[in-house]
């Protein structure tokens, strides 16, 4: 996972908002800043009661029954404890055109003035929908992968607060909310995740995964030379329906380059990499959103089992 020790080094900004990459965030030159510290790749967890705190959050771990949780024999909760804490939860309500309507005028009056003005909607327009999402969405994924459904802020939902210390845009939020879904493991999980975004005219859903030196060495380990040559196998499967980009350091410089990173110098280059399918305002307003989404991350399935399944 992406490292805020690095982006500090490199005064590249949002260090708050980690882990979002998506061009709604980036532009070119304009580097994301993620929410782990290196050394949390390094540390090594055995007790069962620590797992699950850290993935369900201390109120989560309360309300599923603290040490009473059921368990399996590996220290993973059960998929149908999981499916009871999720869906119990104090989501509510869908992603609508309010939802859209709220980031469209976040974005003209980014204040915090104007947000205070205006918690209320946001819980109402965007929390909870996004919550609400979460608790639809779970049970699939955890049928799909090991992934974190705990519905922390900063792991399962994004910050709207905007880091501004290095950042180059200093208005105070983000319009702009996404849902993530990365392995479970706490600060021990491995690099990649599903996930939905959604800006003021636009939502996309896919894969995402941020690997520098250390974590691709590794997430990827032996793999690292036959990868390029699954990229193109995967290229060749998706690349109707997805749109994949992928971001290095250039001169200093967070740099996007379009397209699906299908050479070995491209890889060991690479840095961060994007697969994903646009949608409409329209097509999140649905009843079969959620539906519609787990199809997307069945399809991009083999992309996160690749890069989670480190050697």
């Amino acid at each position: 996972m992406p490292l805020l020790v690095e982006s500090v080094k490199n005064r590249i900004d949002d260090s708050l908002h980690a882990g979002y990459i998506d061009e709604h965030d980036h532009g070119p030159g304009a580097p994301p800043n993620f929410h782990e510290d290196r050394s949390l790749f390094r540390s090594v967890e055995n007790r069962k009661e620590l797992f699950f705190k850290r993935s369900l959050g201390a109120v989560g771990w309360r309300r599923f029954g603290g040490a009473g949780a059921e368990m399996t024999g590996r220290g993973e909760q059960t998929m149908a404890g999981k499916r009871r804490r999720v869906t119990g939860g104090d989501g509510g309500g869908r992603i609508s055109a309010e939802t859209f309507r709220f980031f469209r005028d976040l974005g003209r009056n980014n204040s915090k003035e104007w947000m205070d003005g205006h918690r209320e909607r946001y819980q109402s327009s965007v929390v909870q929908p996004f919550r609400g999402l979460l608790a639809e969405l779970a049970p699939t994924m955890l049928q799909l992968a090991p992934v974190d459904v705990g519905g922390r802020t900063g792991v399962s939902f994004s910050r709207i607060n905007r880091d501004i210390r290095f950042a180059k845009d200093k208005t105070p939020y983000r319009p702009q909310m996404y849902l993530s879904f990365p392995p479970q493991g706490g600060k021990n999980r491995g690099p990649g995740e599903f996930y939905i975004g959604v800006t003021k005219d636009v939502v996309t859903a896919g894969f995402r995964v941020y690997l520098d030196r250390d974590s691709k060495a590794d997430a990827l380990g032996s793999r690292m030379a036959q990868t390029a040559k699954w990229c193109a196998q995967q290229k060749r499967r998706l690349a109707r329906r997805y749109e994949s980009y992928w971001y290095s350091m250039e001169k200093r410089e967070w740099t996007k380059h379009a397209g699906w990173p299908v050479t070995q110098e491209e890889w060991t280059r690479l840095l961060a990499w994007i697969v994903r399918r646009e949608m409409s305002p329209a097509a999140a307003a649905r009843p079969t959103f959620a539906k519609d989404v787990g199809k997307i991350f069945r399809e991009v399935l083999p992309l996160f089992r690749y890069v989670a399944a480190s050697d």
